[in-house]
């Protein structure tokens, strides 16, 4: 049951597998949806037909640069996401 979970998916780039992905599992209502991918305004632009679709209502959303083939990148996504109000990231799908 993915309801009220916090999910973590990399390569949500709109058309890809991640993007699909994160499209069909919004529909169960998780408590956030963290989308990261190396070129943010692709991660926004999946973000954004999440939250655009009536059926999303109340899904938290958010867009995270992460390129994994920078460590520094990493290490700068990690910190953002350590400040995240939430304590735990319940489900991480690596599609990148």
């Amino acid at each position: 049951n993915i309801a009220g979970k916090v999910v973590l998916t990399t390569g949500v780039t709109p058309g890809g597998l991640g993007a699909t992905f994160v499209e069909t599992i919004a529909k169960y209502k998780p408590r956030l949806l963290i989308l990261a991918g190396r070129n943010l305004s692709k991660v926004q632009a999946t973000a954004d037909k999440i939250t655009s679709d009536p059926a999303n209502a109340g899904v938290e959303v958010r867009a995270l640069e992460l390129d994994l083939a920078s460590l520094k990148q990493v290490r700068e996504a990690s910190e953002k996401v350590l400040a995240y109000k939430e304590e735990a990231i319940d489900v991480v799908v690596n599609s990148a």
